[in-house]
């Protein structure tokens, strides 16, 4: 393998990471809004957001770790479990870059948009558990990014 074929090669594995995100991100998001319930997740279990990426990374490189001492995966392929950890790496980096207080504030809006709905429907409560996350929310922006 020469130099050209290692970076094709690498460039096939984080287009494969991409097809993944496009994938799984039904599954993570809500209302198109990217890492919702990664967040809410965070809420829940009043942790940081990136404590609970590392506890997902941590589950893949436990497997990572195995499959390197010889060992077989059973419940996913090696390569599903890098794919899965390149790409928590990625949101992980989001976070602690410029992009992390406009995913942040995706959310908070969201939350405003869906509070405000309430608010204009009388036969639709606002929900305590979205008061409760909006605040976690913008706390932890301030807390993250400070105020902008």
């Amino acid at each position: 393998m020469n130099n050209l074929e290692f970076i094709k090669r690498i460039q096939h594995f984080f287009d494969e990471c991409i097809l993944e995100i496009k994938r799984k991100n039904p599954d993570y998001s809500h209302q198109d809004v990217p890492l919702y319930d990664m967040f809410h997740t965070a809420f829940e279990e009043d942790v940081p957001p990136e404590s609970v990426l590392r506890v997902l990374l941590t589950k893949h490189w436990s497997a990572i770790r195995a499959w390197t001492s010889g060992k077989k995966l059973s419940s996913e392929t090696i390569d599903g479990r890098l794919t899965d950890s390149a790409n928590y790496i990625g949101f992980l980096a989001m976070l602690s870059d410029e992009d992390g207080p406009a995913l942040v504030d995706a959310i908070i809006q969201h939350v405003e948009r869906k509070m405000h709905r309430a608010v204009n429907q009388v036969t639709v409560p606002i929900e305590e558990d979205d008061v409760k996350f909006w605040t976690w929310m913008c706390m932890f922006r301030e807390a993250a990014f400070g105020k902008r």
